[in-house]
């Protein structure tokens, strides 16, 4: 996890979770979407919008901040009393009735954004608002999303800082694997460049972030059984890209100031952490991975690719379930991957492999050099 980034406002203070007595040091940084908790180690412990933020008391212009979120028993003190003015910039109801008052946004786009997401919020609801906003964002914003969160995730998830030297290269490997994602982004005639990688870590599973960016890991490979294996989960991961369910999942947990904020031009590597942090704990929809799968079924079949190693990697994680730890099911169970397993059984008609054998065993090879 990294400090916060050198754009942010940040601010010492203490935190406590409201069931216990005691209280931690923390780092506060006022972010886009709200405010980024950090502990002593610099590491993301909670996200507070500003939407929900309150004052605990009234205090003074010079003294401490104290704030609670909604119902959460949980309470923040900025040491800082400066920070107020900072934070009424974003949440103009803390100033209370002796400052309150409308401020403009410093930029016309970003205000049309935040109006017509906000029109949406309001009329809509929170999970079909991040959908609509999902739906109309270019692919190059997703792009740029994408890659600004690769190394942040795969850090997260391989506990190291480097995650990019973590990426498997070997020539014969890269190889195989850019013919497999050619002709699965072929059959899927997305706007998408698809950046497909593996990284050398032993986790038996694969994400997709938003604007084509993918991740198989070592584990997967090796602990797949064949290559058609490989190349279902790769087609999920392709329809959780091309539905935009990674991009709809960060607008519903961090808002429009999302959008807002890269219209601005620049989203900070404070919120690049946090979003990172939220890809990897909200679990998909039950209706995301249903669309995923069929996206994949439909993509297999268009590539000319047998559509039974899907089915076999999820009757294998049903069997596994029990050992692989909540954090990692990035796949979900939402239905069961044994309903889906049943779910994805289709007729093969005259479908073929998914890669040559020499391609399969140069795949398996790929963190080998």
């Amino acid at each position: 996890m990294s400090a916060p980034s050198d754009q942010a406002t940040w601010y010492p203070g203490s935190f406590s979770d409201g069931r216990t007595a005691a209280r931690h040091d923390v780092t506060v940084s006022l972010e886009a979407f709200g405010l980024a908790i950090l502990d002593a180690d610099q590491r993301l412990i909670a996200t507070w919008p500003y939407r929900e933020l309150a004052l605990v008391d009234d205090g003074s212009p010079s003294g401490p901040v104290r704030l609670r979120r909604a119902e959460d028993p949980a309470r923040l003190t900025i040491l800082d009393g400066a920070a107020l003015a900072a934070l009424t910039a974003h949440a103009p109801k803390l100033a209370g009735p002796r400052h309150r008052g409308l401020r403009a946004l410093g930029l016309v786009a970003a205000g049309l954004a935040g109006a017509v997401a906000l029109g949406v919020l309001a009329w809509q609801g929170v999970p079909l608002a991040a959908r609509w906003t999902a739906a109309v964002v270019p692919v190059s914003w997703e792009e740029t999303l994408g890659e600004r969160l690769f190394d942040e995730v795969v850090a997260i998830l391989t506990d190291d800082d480097a995650g990019e030297s973590r990426t498997c290269e070997a020539a014969a490997g890269r190889a195989a694997l850019d013919r497999l994602t050619a002709r699965l982004a072929d059959a899927a005639q997305a706007p998408y460049r698809f950046n497909v990688f593996v990284v050398d870590a032993d986790l038996p599973n694969a994400f997709a972030l938003p604007g084509g960016w993918v991740v198989l890991f070592r584990g997967l490979i090796e602990q797949a059984e064949s290559p058609e294996e490989v190349a279902g989960v790769l087609a999920h991961e392709i329809g959780h890209v091309v539905h935009r369910h990674g991009t709809e999942r960060i607008f519903k947990a961090l808002g429009v100031q999302l959008l807002v904020q890269i219209v601005m031009g620049g989203v900070s590597d404070g919120l690049m952490s946090s979003a990172g942090q939220i890809l990897l704990l909200l679990s998909y929809s039950r209706e995301d991975e249903a669309e995923a799968d069929a996206a994949a079924l439909d993509l297999l079949a268009a590539a000319g690719m047998r559509n039974d190693g899907l089915a076999a990697f999820f009757r294998r994680l049903a069997e596994q379930d029990s050992d692989l730890p909540e954090a990692l099911r990035f796949l979900s169970t939402h239905p069961s991957h044994g309903a889906r397993a049943r779910d994805l059984a289709r007729p093969q008609g005259s479908a073929g492999a998914a890669m040559s054998d020499d391609d399969w065993q140069a795949l398996r090879q790929i963190c080998a050099g």
